[in-house]
């Protein structure tokens, strides 16, 4: 596999933001149309940080539909699950994932919560502006949030890249850091502890159960914390996305092997979602997802559909219980609903599922399990 790194920007025109120019198309399908030829076998990883009608050029569009590169980054999945995780509202998301394109067949997103760069916000003052919100505003929130300078914000991270200009900020922090168990550990709040790994795996579920191949970077399968240290290396000193670069811990590794320690329960509960996930075949880059309308502002959906039964995949992005009309299972086909990642049939009394704080649901036909 290669990834092309900053595909984008690979050629510059006068003039413009030389970004997305035609001729970087034109030199891709060539380099891919060569490495099929030679070696068949290779995999392009486009590295496109840009706008979704943009990110489809990537993966080939029109007559090249499907012959440009294979994976693409899908970095409004990351950003939409950290804005919703912070404001416990899963409208925005709703919105803009569901206009996104669909992309060809025969490619992939690659689905990711963290990476080893920093977290841009790269959400559009449209789709704020469809729910009466201000994106500015917002994004200005999530950096305060982030940084952990929101007075009521469980994360701890650092801004990256300021520009007083625009007033953009980046983020940078690993995965348990952002999602609060630095914090939690530190006030030694075993509630608050707990919350934390929730949230982790909730992400997790989300880059798992979502369309696309999902990327999962050392240290957050065992929730490993920033790494203040790195400024001791005068190499990192001025770069402060090395916090969520950290060496591999073979100790803390080892604890996941402990029952009851924090690496062990987000260990644990990843290899549970792996192992489901590669027993469904619902779940095949292939097939495609299509985001739900559920009405609830703390809920986000979304349907796997397949010949063997549809799969409705369901996120509480709140730290307090749920509920969502099991009607919204009937919909889809699904009439006695049973969740994948739990082994067990849904709790759907009085015609309401029952989520519990930041709860994951992997919703089949439980007659499909027979």
């Amino acid at each position: 596999m290669f990834r092309l790194d900053a595909i984008a920007f690979i050629w510059k025109r006068m003039g413009t933001d030389c970004q997305n120019q035609p001729e970087v198309h034109s030199i891709t399908r060539a380099v891919r149309a060569v490495a099929r030829i030679t070696t068949p076998r290779i995999i392009f990883k486009a590295e496109a940080i840009v706008g979704p009608h943009q990110l489809m050029h990537y993966l080939g569009t029109g007559r090249f539909h499907g012959k440009v590169c294979d994976l693409a980054y899908h970095n409004s999945l990351m950003v939409q699950f950290w804005s919703s995780l912070a404001s416990r509202d899963a409208r925005l998301m709703t919105r803009a994932l569901s206009r996104f394109p669909q992309k060809p067949a025969n490619t992939a997103w690659a689905t990711y919560i963290r990476c080893h760069d920093d977290i841009g916000w790269a959400i559009s003052d449209e789709d704020t502006a469809f729910l009466g919100w201000d994106g500015f505003a917002h994004r200005k929130f999530l950096s305060e949030f982030y940084s952990g300078n929101f007075s009521a914000s469980f994360a701890r991270g650092e801004v990256f890249q300021e520009n007083p200009q625009t007033g953009d900020r980046r983020i940078s922090g690993t995965t348990a850091s952002l999602a609060g168990l630095e914090a939690a550990i530190k006030t030694r709040n075993e509630k608050a502890i707990s919350l934390a790994i929730e949230r982790i795996l909730l992400g997790h579920a989300l880059i798992l159960g979502y369309d696309g191949i999902p990327l999962i970077y050392m240290g957050d399968e065992l929730g490993y914390l920033n790494d203040y240290n790195f400024p001791d290396d005068p190499d990192h000193a001025t770069d402060n996305r090395w916090l969520h670069r950290p060496r591999m811990n073979w100790e803390k590794a080892n604890h996941r092997r402990v029952a009851g320690s924090i690496e062990h329960r987000i260990f644990q509960g990843l290899a549970t979602l792996i192992g489901v996930r590669k027993q469904a075949p619902q779940f095949h880059s292939s097939v495609p997802s299509f985001v739900l309308e559920n009405g609830h502002p703390h809920i986000f959906t979304h349907l796997r559909p397949h010949p063997l039964g549809n799969v409705v995949c369901v996120y509480n992005f709140s730290e307090l219980p749920q509920t969502l009309p099991a009607d919204f299972c009937y919909y889809q086909r699904i009439f006695s609903p049973y969740d994948l990642i739990t082994r067990r049939t849904v709790q759907a009394w009085d015609k309401l599922v029952h989520l519990a704080p930041y709860d994951r649901l992997w919703i089949v036909e439980a007659s499909s399990q027979q």
